[in-house]
């Protein structure tokens, strides 16, 4: 067995195979172009539009916060700023690839400087930059295909337009060498009620050399193991039980709130940005609205 430790992200567990997300995405070199400023100029552009309007399409294919998420990084991706960094790159006689780089390096420093939320950004940075790469080569980028069977899903990192069409029903739990607790896999996989580790560093490597195998996640402790034994297996398949019987509990309530075990009533209130988390939180049985986020509903209007 090879075991790996990484954060919990979302809780669950799950065993059974696994699927290795490998992005090979073209790297660019500082070679000078041969061809003009005007050229490389309107092929970066033309990439960046086209995966503006890729992440448009999929955000159109979703509801709810990855939605919102897709539409936040399609601006991102269209924001003037990368692309006015990009051309002074491509004046000085670089490809638009290479400018592309180079420019996304300069707001992922930024973005790593500010630390927190704003830090975990860095990613969609990333991301973006690869699918512009992609389109300016004439390739693929590369997909989460269609599984036929539940599975383990295992990558360096995943974006919100990575997990835009996943069938969450066929994905036994997530996995990333990349991220942590508050970037957008562990959101997206909290929301699906997806067991999820993150920061789990060598896990592409140990993934890599374990092609075939099973996997076993226990997102509990952040516990990744290949090739588990007959006795992790049990051990796994009793923490899936008790989830099952945790989720399946009949929770005691009054009129006034949620009915602890010696008797006292404690009212659960959610904390609402949008009209839609109203809907959410009655169908989960809030007793009210704790923290109302006014300043979504200012930021949501034109």
């Amino acid at each position: 067995m090879t075991t790996l430790s990484g954060i919990p992200a979302s809780s669950g567990a799950a065993v059974g195979p696994f699927f290795l997300l490998n992005t090979n995405i073209p790297v660019p070199t500082g070679q000078p172009s041969h061809q003009s400023f005007e050229a490389e100029g309107h092929a970066l552009n033309l990439a960046i539009k086209n995966v503006g309007l890729d992440l448009e399409a999929r955000a159109a294919r979703t509801t709810g916060e990855l939605q919102e998420i897709l539409l936040a990084t399609a601006e991102i991706a269209t924001d003037p700023a990368i692309a006015e960094e990009a051309a002074g790159f491509i004046a000085s006689g670089h490809t638009a690839s290479y400018a592309m780089v180079k420019a996304t390096e300069v707001f992922q420093e930024l973005l790593a400087a500010s630390g927190g939320y704003l830090a975990e950004r860095v990613s969609d940075v990333a991301n973006i930059r690869d699918r512009v790469l992609c389109e300016i080569a004439g390739i693929p980028y590369p997909e989460i295909p269609h599984f036929d069977v539940p599975t383990v899903l295992i990558a360096q990192d995943l974006s919100p337009a990575d997990t835009a069409d996943l069938e969450t029903d066929k994905i036994l739990a997530i996995v990333t060498a990349g991220g942590g607790p508050t970037s957008h896999t562990a959101i997206i996989a909290r929301s699906n009620g997806i067991a999820a580790i993150v920061a789990c560093a060598g896990v592409v490597e140990a993934a890599s050399n374990n092609l075939g195998a099973s996997v076993a996640i226990d997102s509990t402790n952040g516990r990744v193991t290949f090739n588990p034994d007959s006795e992790l297996r049990a051990e796994i398949a009793n923490i899936i039980e008790k989830i099952k019987q945790r989720k399946s509990r009949i929770i005691n309530r009054s009129d006034e709130g949620y009915v602890t075990t010696d008797g006292k009533v404690i009212p659960i209130y959610a904390n609402v940005g949008r009209l839609e988390d109203t809907t959410a939180a009655v169908k989960l049985g809030a007793d009210g609205v704790g923290l109302l986020r006014t300043e979504l509903l200012y930021l949501d209007r034109n």
